[in-house]
């Protein structure tokens, strides 16, 4: 399934395809610890967006099995045995590359994200992602530093009036 993943980006869109064509993958992991060597993926939710539309026909979610649980359940709230009927990581890492294919990935402190998912596909395939990124933490601050949300709270739409023409993101 990886060689599927690679192709996708044998025709893929460049710099100068408008944003709305663009197929952006909403991602968020949750992870047995915040150490990508040693810590596990517990789960994957992904939900495509294009052209300005969420595509809730377009999303990819799963549980991995876990022999183990540590004190992050906290956080995520998935338990021992919740994972213990999820999927074994190499199927569930093949799934998402399939569905990944080349969309730009977007999500919220998403290095941690992006590590952990590099591990996993080294650790299973030998290869690390070749999506672009975008993280919007990073982008709130920008959008912070250029007064996008100064003003009263019914002034601070992005963007408004106009649309976005270009999406600068990290290219690995």
């Amino acid at each position: 399934m990886n060689e599927q993943y690679l192709a996708a980006f044998e025709k893929t869109w460049d710099d100068a395809t408008p944003a709305n064509l663009v197929r952006f993958v909403v991602l968020d992991t949750e992870t047995t610890g915040f150490d990508p060597r040693r810590d596990r993926i517990i789960t994957i939710g992904a939900l495509a967006v294009q052209d300005g539309e969420m595509l809730l026909d377009d999303v990819y979610e799963v549980m991995l099995r876990l022999a183990y649980n540590n004190s992050s359940v906290t956080v995520h709230g998935v338990t021992r045995d919740e994972a213990s009927d999820g999927m074994e990581e190499s199927p569930a890492i093949a799934e998402f590359l399939h569905y990944l294919r080349d969309g730009v990935i977007v999500g919220h402190h998403i290095g941690h994200d992006i590590q952990a998912l590099n591990v996993a596909c080294d650790r299973h395939f030998g290869l690390e992602l070749k999506n672009r990124w975008l993280d919007t933490m990073d982008l709130t601050l920008h959008l912070n530093d250029d007064g996008a949300f100064a003003g009263p709270p019914d002034d601070r739409r992005l963007f408004p009036g106009r649309a976005v023409r270009d999406v600068r993101s990290h290219h690995p």
